[in-house]
């Protein structure tokens, strides 16, 4: 639904409870170009996931696997909320986070504050 279309029909679909806007995850390939992964906000913003910029979601998740060149799913999970998987994930996701963190260099307004 066109972000106008949203505007002009927002009071109604409030009223019952819904909107008319979505959020998409959009992934795949064209020919042999590289794999894509966009997130494509109701407004009709994109984002494409990167190396440096990855897509983080919250449950459930579920991931697809579809080798290069291929139109076929080679594999398929879904990891609910509650799952102790998803937890092991989540955990060792935060530690590394704060591991790589702690080895980052000072900035200099620490430099300064610790002189």
């Amino acid at each position: 639904m066109s972000v106008a279309v949203q505007k002009e029909n927002e009071e109604s679909l409030r009223q019952t409870g819904a909107s008319g806007g979505a959020t998409f995850l959009l992934a795949g390939q064209i020919g042999n170009e590289p794999h894509g992964l966009y997130l494509i906000y109701p407004q009709c913003k994109v984002i494409k996931a990167t190396p440096e910029k990855p897509l983080i979601c919250g449950s459930p998740l579920e991931l697809v696997v579809v080798p290069a060149g291929s139109l076929s799913m080679a594999h398929q999970i879904k990891v609910e909320a509650g799952d102790p998987s998803l937890n092991t994930m989540i955990d060792v996701w935060i530690e590394a986070q704060r591991e790589y963190l702690s080895r980052l260099p000072s900035l200099p307004c620490e430099k300064e504050d610790g002189d």
